[in-house]
């Protein structure tokens, strides 16, 4: 970033009408809250610290979709996801750019449970809600909510 602040350190941005709220890791408030008002953009903004706990969680608006899966495999959940080969979606995987609720996800073995939230840096977020039924082929259709 411009201010030399590492981007793993800064966390979700929660958009509000009235401003934003942006998570970032406990060794960078200060610095961060001092910086920010030095760059041209955010000259004329008013910073405060809250704890989490006081932080505005802006309403969700969610889509369903159903998505039919041959496993609950997170690249085969991926690829579905992003409408992409599954060898595209071990790419997002590798690039760390897909995380299970909210933690980084580097194994494409890894399993999902029904109530995980998957986010691909890119492409959204989505939480697995329910199982609807499994096809003649054996394969899965459950029902996603996509963050919209």
């Amino acid at each position: 970033m411009k201010l030399g602040i590492e981007r793993e350190k800064i966390g979700d941005i929660l958009v509000a009408e009235d401003g934003v709220d942006i998570v970032v890791c406990t060794d960078i408030v200060n610095s961060l809250f001092s910086l920010l008002p030095t760059l041209t953009r955010f000259s004329k903004s008013k910073f405060n610290i809250i704890t989490l706990s006081n932080m505005r969680i802006p309403k969700t608006n969610t889509e369903k979709m159903e998505i039919i899966i041959p496993s609950l495999r997170i690249d085969s959940i991926v690829s579905e996801l992003v409408h992409s080969s599954r060898a595209k979606a071990l790419e997002l995987i590798n690039s760390e750019r897909v995380f299970v609720n909210f933690e980084i996800i580097t194994k494409s073995s890894k399993f999902i449970n029904y109530g995980d939230i998957i986010t691909i840096r890119g492409k959204g977020r989505f939480k697995i809600e329910s199982l609807i039924s499994s096809t003649k082929s054996g394969n899965i259709k459950i029902e996603v909510s996509k963050y919209i």
